[in-house]
């Protein structure tokens, strides 16, 4: 992997933009963005194929919600870009998703960072410079797609239901994946990736979903290695395809594969004691979970349990539960109209305000404040 690549790896995991490398002629050769962001457009290559001088930087504002930033890095005969969009996207009466790009002083800060560890110095004058008009005729033609989308009544698919459902990859859960790839297919279609090639298409979003599901099993603990030999083998399956009759239950195979993977590393990773205790708290999560009971289920003192249990996760036991329950009300409040004492009596806690206590512990926020804000009916 050359150089200017780990850096962009690195740097993708703490900036929320797109980033595109192109060679000198144009071809885009990598393209990494944010789960709902746009393909990178085409039409800004010609502008940024002018940039002629070895080692230059630029940054163009090409409206107040999109800038991007360019480094012409001789030594590998790429271009590398910095593409920020900020946008709104209405779902339906419920549901308003923001996608908040960085602000052109935060790009100028993160292209004199990249910059520097390409060059080993600062750039010279990176001021921001208006784009010319074929930007922001390309730009145009963006907002005119959103508008003719939401004329139609076509939506993209809610960002936080896409979250609910990698987590449930991420924590190898079955049955939420299931509920949750549910929910998500019913928030909005996936958009036009390509026109006029529905197979392309088709493949096209299983990538993608494929790479999600990569990233989120990752975070789960399944090694990386491991990770992306499963990606590998199902994008080749993917473009192997010659007819996709639907691409959601596709993507829910897919799904199913990783869930697979990351709870039979889970299972391997963790102690028995440890895995059969959070098997344990999954199966009784909506009863009240005693200590004393989780300790005779793998015939230990409560004592040793709780600090091998502290030793191995990180956590408490009573914190883990915790975490397990705030996952569960979240899925209450979203997908069900119940009220907050009855999801208090199904999940197994005392009273209300403990619920509420508990949920504003990890959440940060109340049950009633996030039900308000992420309710699906």
């Amino acid at each position: 992997m050359a150089d200017y690549q780990l850096l962009l790896a690195e740097l993708r995991n703490f900036v929320d933009l797109s980033i595109i490398v192109c060679r000198f002629d144009g071809q885009i050769i990598q393209q990494w963005k944010p789960t709902m962001a746009n393909n990178f457009p085409k039409a800004y290559l010609a502008k940024i194929q002018q940039i002629k001088q070895p080692a230059a930087a630029r940054l163009y504002i090409i409206s107040a919600n999109e800038n991007l930033s360019v480094i012409r890095y001789d030594s590998e005969q790429v271009f590398i870009v910095l593409w920020s969009v900020s946008k709104k996207m209405s779902i339906d009466k419920n549901f308003e998703d923001h996608f908040t790009g960085v602000s052109t002083n935060h790009l100028i800060s993160i292209t004199r960072f990249l910059y520097y560890g390409l060059f080993n110095r600062f750039p010279e004058n990176l001021k921001p410079i208006s784009a010319s008009n074929t930007m922001v005729a390309t730009n145009r033609q963006h907002e005119s797609i959103l508008e003719s989308n939401q004329e139609n009544g076509i939506s993209h698919n809610n960002y936080f239901l896409e979250t609910n459902m990698l987590e449930s990859i991420k924590n190898g859960d079955l049955a939420k994946f299931e509920v949750n790839h549910e929910a998500f297919i019913k928030s909005g279609s996936y958009g036009q990736l390509v026109i006029g090639n529905e197979l392309r298409q088709k493949k096209d979003l299983a990538i993608t979903a494929t790479t999600l599901f990569t990233r989120a099993a990752i975070r789960g603990g399944l090694p990386p290695d491991a990770a992306f030999a499963l990606s590998d083998s199902c994008i080749q399956k993917i473009e192997a395809e010659t007819l996709i009759e639907s691409v959601n239950m596709l993507i829910r195979k897919i799904g199913y594969l990783f869930i697979e993977r990351v709870r039979n590393h889970a299972q391997r990773a963790s102690s028995i004691p440890i895995y059969l205790v959070k098997d344990y708290i999954y199966k009784h999560l909506h009863e009240r979970i005693l200590l004393v009971d989780l300790a005779k289920s793998v015939n230990c003192s409560v004592s040793y349990l709780c600090k091998s249990f502290k030793k191995e996760t990180g956590m408490t036991i009573s914190n883990y539960i915790a975490q397990q329950r705030v996952g569960e009300i979240e899925s209450y409040l979203i997908f069900t109209q119940k009220s907050l004492t009855e999801i208090a009596i199904d999940l197994g806690f005392h009273d209300l305000s403990y619920l509420t206590k508990t949920f504003k512990k990890v959440d940060t926020i109340s049950p009633t404040q996030f039900r308000s804000k992420y309710r699906f009916y």
